[in-house]
């Protein structure tokens, strides 16, 4: 992991400066927005290809969403990828990013406080925090990919310090996103470390959203996936998460799973026409809601474990 790590700091440049897009594949330069004729005489498998051996590719945030003025000078996301990156899967942006990036900025107008999870690049967690529709959005990882996930998020930000900020295409503000460890199978630990830097951003039950793109590719973590979305999930918690079926058995697994740990789910791959090329690629959108009575008693259940702890710590000090 050490020399990963070291190899992943000498890899990474800074991006180009975003007053220069010459070196940027954007993602509607292969899908026009609101403009089906030319999507059709699109092959979305060749498309995705290009996109995902570029060193840096941009979705442009147009004025067709409906959370930005038309006043505005349109806002870009640009990513630093590593696309020959071997040990782990979150160094490009994958097309499930996209797909799930214009499905919920253009069907849902609030999605309040967001967490990302597995959000590797950046791209998606990015775009809702530039598109207005989140109060603020967490995105998160796994240590190996943190590095280059923080890189993009700062390089997507705007400091009032900017001297060019009037003229800088930057997506964003710091305080609308930011960057957390979050491992599916040690998130107790991840939660105790953000609070102990007297953080809110991963309190339990505290999220109006979660998303997740291409989560379900492992036998070994569906179970954890489950835990953390649960854990972090309340009863109007929406859950969207957006996969292509890559390893048919941890699918099957996660969809027969998700009910026992008190989950309705919903596939709703055909809410959007104008995201036919999801389905040529066989990618599927789901969405999660904890049922009310079974996230009730785990709130419940949680509340009580607290208390009871907190009464044998008021016993101890008496003592």
């Amino acid at each position: 992991l050490d020399s990963f790590n070291y190899n992943l700091r000498t890899s990474i440049t800074v991006m180009p400066d975003h007053s220069e897009s010459s070196n940027v594949l954007y993602f509607q330069d292969f899908f026009p927005e609101n403009d089906s004729t030319e999507i059709d005489e699109v092959d979305p498998a060749e498309a995705f290809f290009e996109l995902a051996n570029a060193p840096v590719v941009g979705f442009k945030i147009d004025n067709c969403t409906k959370q930005i003025p038309t006043n505005k000078k349109t806002k870009e996301v640009r990513i630093r990828q590593i696309s020959d990156c071997q040990s782990h899967t979150g160094g490009i942006v994958w097309e499930t990013s996209y797909l799930l990036s214009i499905y919920l900025t253009s069907k849902h107008s609030r999605l309040g406080k967001v967490l990302e999870v597995g959000a590797g690049c950046g791209m998606l967690g990015l775009i809702l925090a530039a598109s207005n529709v989140a109060d603020k959005v967490i995105t998160t990882e796994t240590t190996e990919v943190m590095q280059n996930l923080q890189q993009n998020v700062d390089n997507n930000t705007c400091h009032d310090s900017d001297n060019s900020k009037t003229e800088s295409t930057r997506c964003c503000s710091p305080s609308m996103i930011s960057v957390r460890r979050l491992r599916w199978d040690n998130y107790r630990k991840d939660i105790e470390t953000c609070q102990s830097e007297r953080s809110s951003e991963l309190d339990p039950h505290s999220f109006d959203t979660i998303v997740g793109t291409d989560v379900i590719f492992s036998m070994a973590l569906v179970k954890p996936l489950l835990k953390t979305m649960k854990k972090f999930s309340k009863p109007t918690t929406d859950i969207f998460l957006c996969v292509q079926v890559r390893c048919e058995d941890s699918h099957d697994y996660f969809m027969k799973k998700a009910p026992k740990y008190g989950f309705s789910l919903k596939e709703c791959s055909y809410d959007s026409k104008n995201l036919l090329w999801g389905l040529d690629l066989d990618c599927k959108l789901l969405h999660l809601r904890l049922q009310e009575n079974i996230a009730e008693k785990k709130r419940k259940l949680d509340d009580y474990t607290m208390s009871k702890s907190n009464q044998g710590r008021e016993k101890k000090n008496k003592r």
